[in-house]
């Protein structure tokens, strides 16, 4: 099973937020006043999704507060019927909502950009149906969709594609719309590690998977020595090495804080992951850890 590992983390770390609205289509604020909300939050870059309204706001840099990354939310059922959202970031062509989700997911694909399979629980997806479209990544954690009616989480519809597709990745999101009285924004996120804070960087970071997704904790290095992963962490209660129905768990001591792991993954697994969980039951999670090459 080991083959490449996939994290490099001797860059920097940057925090983003991939799934956002805007007054373009059903967010309440207008994408100025929300990129300055997510500026004041600590993040250091966006992707302003909104529904079947492309945005072409990184050839604009000088205009926002931080680094904005272009996206789209498609919706709408496939050629099956099956009902999907999907966020794509990164280079997306004129799509519209006439030709179909199906054709716009291929455009989107062929033009080059990443597709997230969005809140399946949130949307009534089985796991099967993430397998049906080739999504790069799936939202593990929606924080709109938690704080609406406790369907943000995608853990178990990722866990059960992953032996059939182990390189779909994991992203942490708000889906933010700011509506009065829903505080969601700032409650799930994605880091990624690269030298640099620009598109390219941000984006080359996304597709290689050297990220994890977040809602609480993070991991502060992941490497992969002689046979041993290394990782440190912020401090949290459990770290988990987690494998095809198998994990490695080091846990605190009743009263006090775990910031560094050690394990030997095992050669039989098909695929491999991290995740962590703070004392306010927050997470973190790594995409699987080798890629096949």
């Amino acid at each position: 099973m080991h083959n490449t590992f996939r994290y490099d983390t001797s860059g920097t770390w940057y925090k983003g937020g991939l799934h956002l609205h805007t007054t373009r289509s059903d967010g309440q604020l207008s994408p100025r006043e929300t990129t300055a909300l997510y500026h004041d939050l600590g993040f250091d870059f966006v992707a302003l999704t909104d529904h079947w309204v492309v945005s072409r706001d990184a050839a604009r840099p000088a205009e926002w507060p931080l680094l904005v990354v272009d996206g789209i939310e498609l919706d709408g059922r496939d050629d099956d019927g099956t009902f999907y959202h999907v966020v794509a970031v990164g280079r997306i062509p004129e799509v519209r909502r006439g030709m179909g989700l199906g054709r716009a997911m291929s455009e989107a694909r062929d033009a080059g950009a990443l597709l997230a399979w969005a809140h399946p629980h949130w949307s009534g997806n089985r796991i099967e149906d993430g397998l049906k479209h080739r999504f790069d990544a799936v939202e593990v954690y929606n924080h709109g969709c938690h704080l609406e009616n406790s369907t943000g989480s995608g853990l178990v519809h990722w866990t059960g594609v992953l032996p059939e597709a182990p390189h779909m990745l994991a992203w942490a999101t708000d889906d933010s719309h700011q509506r009065e009285g829903v505080p969601d924004a700032g409650g799930g996120w994605t880091m990624v590690n690269c030298a640099e804070l620009s598109v390219d960087a941000v984006t080359a970071a996304l597709r290689a998977g050297n990220s994890y997704a977040s809602n609480g904790p993070a991991f502060e290095s992941i490497e992969f020595v002689d046979g041993v992963l290394r990782v440190v962490t912020s401090p949290v209660s459990v770290i988990r090495l987690l494998g095809p129905g198998w994990s490695h768990v080091a846990r605190r001591a009743p009263g006090d804080t775990l910031t560094s792991a050690e394990f030997r993954v095992p050669h039989e697994w098909a695929y491999a992951r991290l995740d962590i969980e703070d004392q306010r039951r927050g997470c973190a999670w790594t995409n699987t850890l080798f890629t096949a090459g």
